[in-house]
């Protein structure tokens, strides 16, 4: 007896063509995010409440930011000082602080110290934790869409004809 393998070579093909950058890119994303979230950071969590004393340049300056197609913000450079305290000690300074409203004498601000060094700070220090937990969300779907699709098309007999058939109609229709 003899037996044909009536596999198709050609939609598997296609389909690890497709899929394998997929898996690739995901597993980039998913290392790029552990990587920023892993960092030390030695300004994460601690945070004291500081103050304006004085705007060293009126006014601030005013710029507009494109956020998408139809959005824009408006943010301020104010060049100020400022005074903080930690543990009894107040460390003044004088910086560029960017905004959304601008800052006048005794606006609140928030100020990230370096525990060990308080005169070390941000102010308005955004903590990259929240992009590093998306990057790796982002990559662990793209690893795992990836995945499922390969081995949907080794498993299930079409899967990978199907996938090619209807890229190849959804580009042909398009035109």
């Amino acid at each position: 007896m003899v037996s044909l393998n009536t596999t198709n070579t050609v939609g598997r093909l296609y389909v690890y063509y497709r899929m394998i950058p997929l898996i690739c890119i995901g597993c980039l994303l998913l290392s790029a995010g552990a990587g920023i979230g892993l960092t030390p950071n030695p300004y994460r969590g601690h945070a004291v409440q500081g103050r304006v004393v004085q705007r060293v340049v009126t006014p601030c300056d005013t710029y507009t930011r494109k956020n998408g197609k139809h959005t824009t913000t408006t943010r301020h450079k104010c060049k100020v000082k400022y005074v903080y305290n930690v543990n009894g000690v107040e460390y003044k300074h004088t910086d560029v602080i960017d905004v959304a409203t601008p800052l006048s004498e005794g606006s609140a601000i928030r100020v990230n110290y370096n525990p060990s060094d308080p005169n070390d700070h941000k102010v308005n220090y955004g903590d990259p934790l929240l992009a590093a937990g998306v990057l790796s969300a982002v990559g662990c779907c793209m690893c795992c869409i990836g995945t499922v699709v390969i081995l949907t098309s080794q498993k299930v007999k079409g899967a990978a004809t199907t996938f090619m058939v209807g890229n190849v109609a959804r580009r042909v229709l398009k035109n």
